[in-house]
């Protein structure tokens, strides 16, 4: 039964683990300096952020007084192909990051509602938004 920060770890280590193959594709991080500007390179790259939302209590005390509360997020990666080159690329990399996360549960981390979104062209960019709810189990 994952913490929250336990939880945040394997959502972007399972992300990691299917972008890794990229090596050259750089990834923006939350209240992280990336490590090359992305937009000024020519390579796709992507945004990735979780967003945890209101969890809830779904157990009695037991005899220690802990409860299971179920907890629920959101992973969010928009990933960025150069605008003009069609759309395969961008694809591509959606359906990489869509697998890493279908049907599965990774640490105790269950992933549901996997979807894929076009947002069209910014600026020199073409946008495809990869979204995954996630839940799990928190024992306090």
């Amino acid at each position: 039964m994952p913490t929250q920060q336990q939880a945040t770890d394997t959502v972007y280590g399972a992300f990691n683990t299917a972008w890794a193959v990229n090596s050259t594709y750089p990834v923006v991080w939350p209240n992280k300096k990336p490590d090359t500007e992305p937009m000024k390179q020519g390579n796709p790259w992507a945004f990735v952020r979780i967003a945890h939302k209101t969890g809830r209590q779904v157990s009695l005390p037991g005899v220690d007084g802990k409860r299971i509360w179920e907890r629920k997020g959101q992973l969010a990666c928009e990933i960025y192909t150069p605008s003009g080159e069609g759309t395969e690329a961008a694809y591509t990399l959606a359906r990489l990051v869509e697998m890493a996360f279908l049907g599965k549960t990774i640490d105790s981390v269950r992933f549901r509602a996997i979807q894929i979104k076009e947002g069209g062209i910014h600026g020199n960019w073409f946008l495809v938004t990869v979204t995954a709810e996630f839940e799990y189990d928190e024992i306090v």
